[in-house]
């Protein structure tokens, strides 16, 4: 029921998602189906999270308001960093992206920059 109340409630406006996930595939990056996750972990009001072919692991956040995303940012590498190290977090307005390459290797990495490119590009 959590997670379909968060998909009621999403923000209006911002950077949505799917816009997030269709730049991404424009980018060249393989990416699979998208997975809704619980956003109030990190006080955000809708998640999604997805992988690329190679094993890039993402998510994509999508809070309420800047400054909610920076508190959700800050919260996530406080809170996570330690537990899952190598992650890189972005913000683009009101919304964050987590990228996880576990054991990086050169194609990851190459797909971690482009994921970066095309989101900041937005």
């Amino acid at each position: 029921m959590r997670l379909a109340r968060e998909a009621a409630e999403r923000p209006s406006g911002g950077l949505r998602a799917e816009t997030v996930l269709t730049a991404l595939g424009q980018a060249g990056l393989a990416v699979g189906s998208q997975i809704q996750v619980l956003a109030h972990t990190i006080g955000a009001r809708y998640c999604v999270s997805s992988a690329t072919a190679s094993g890039l692991a993402l998510a994509v956040c999508e809070f309420s308001d800047e400054a909610g995303a920076e508190h959700g940012l800050a919260y996530s590498h406080r809170v996570f960093d330690r537990l899952i190290p190598g992650r890189t977090l972005l913000r683009n307005r009101s919304t964050v992206m987590t990228l996880t390459a576990g054991e990086p290797n050169a194609a990851l990495l190459s797909e971690a920059r482009r994921a970066v490119s095309a989101f900041v590009a937005l």
